[in-house]
């Protein structure tokens, strides 16, 4: 019941019409104290009825209301012009009556007119208030919107990382135990992606050749800690200059795909990652030998990798992106595509 209330008043429909009821209750209210000023003293003295204070509020407001969507919002010169004069003759024979009531001099007709147009303003700025509030509120909610967003992608860009680097970490220590002949151009490389981790993910968006290269530079280093024991082949096409992509989207398959696709297998281990672009659509295809082995067919990606791509995807790219993956004929297959940012 909570979350059905609270869905109804985050709808813009309902703000709508509750900023309306606002507008229709305030007026009713001055409309009743008009009313009830009038039961009582219009009889015995009708010009202090049009001079009280109640008639006052509600010929402001009245012209409050006809000056703001007349004037203000109304499309035609004419009426603005017609408008105008309209309220500033009205105020002019208030102040007048209200003079002649005090039995003041005429010298006070500007002040009291001066007043009743100060009183006009604060109602127009009161019917702005009223008739603008559902956006007020509409804006506030996308503004929480946004935060909790944006703290939502940093939570799992910050989950990724330490991750990432552990498994990198890892294959350059297993590299250095074989006193492998390449560990320090694996070194060299991880500075590279650690640079990129540190420096460019920082940014809400990044160079599709970036990220492009960040992946390369990943599966060279596995390609050095391997060696022969995995086929790994990567393949780009299309133009990336100009492209841009939020960070580090694109690398969870590729780590997935040489997770499973090294440590689940013990022969013809390959990979295959083909990354293209075609105008501003980016299509990601990963491919990695399995085994067909029924308990790792339906276990395999079961952790959190592919669910936090999804949460970003759909964050990042709502209806603007296709993802697909599963297990076929001893190979894993993963798909993307999505529409690349220009800027």
């Amino acid at each position: 019941m909570d979350n059905k209330i609270r869905r109804r008043f985050e709808s813009p429909s309902f703000r709508k019409k509750l900023s309306i009821g606002a507008g229709i209750a305030l007026y009713a209210y001055i409309l009743y104290s008009l009313i009830r000023t009038g039961s009582y003293v219009l009889p015995d003295d009708p010009l202090f009825f049009f001079t009280s204070d109640a008639f006052e509020c509600f010929v402001t407001a009245t012209l409050g209301v006809v000056f703001y969507y007349t004037c203000l919002k109304g499309p035609y010169i004419m009426r603005k012009i017609l408008g105008f004069i309209f309220s500033l003759a009205l105020l002019l024979g208030l102040a007048y009556a209200k003079v002649i009531r005090r039995d003041s001099p005429l010298t006070t007709e500007l002040e009291e007119l001066t007043s009743y147009v100060g009183l006009m303003i604060l109602f127009i700025a009161l019917i702005y208030f009223i008739d603008n509030i559902h956006l007020i509120l509409n804006n506030a909610h996308h503004r929480t919107e946004e935060a909790l967003k944006k703290a939502e992608l940093q939570l799992m860009k910050h989950q990724f990382q330490p991750h990432f680097v552990y498994n990198a970490l890892n294959t350059i220590y297993s590299m250095s135990l074989q006193d492998h002949n390449q560990t320090s151009d694996s070194i060299l490389k991880l500075s590279s992606m650690m640079r990129y981790l540190t420096d460019d993910t920082s940014t809400q968006r990044v160079k599709l050749s970036g990220e492009v290269k960040f992946i390369r530079d990943y599966l060279e280093i596995a390609r050095m800690r391997f060696g022969d024991d995995i086929d790994i082949k990567m393949y780009v096409e299309g133009k990336m200059e100009g492209k841009f992509i939020d960070p580090l989207l694109l690398i969870t398959p590729v780590e997935n795909a040489l997770k499973h696709g090294y440590y689940t297998s013990d022969k013809n281990n390959s990979i295959r990652v083909n990354c293209s672009v075609d105008d501003d659509t980016l299509e990601l295809y990963v491919e990695n030998s399995i085994e067909n082995k029924p308990s790792e067919l339906t276990s395999l990606r079961q952790g959190t990798g592919l669910s936090m791509l999804k949460k970003r995807l759909d964050l990042l790219y709502p209806k603007q992106y296709n993802m697909d993956h599963g297990a076929k004929d001893g190979r894993y297959v993963f798909n993307l595509k999505l529409k690349l940012h220009e800027t």
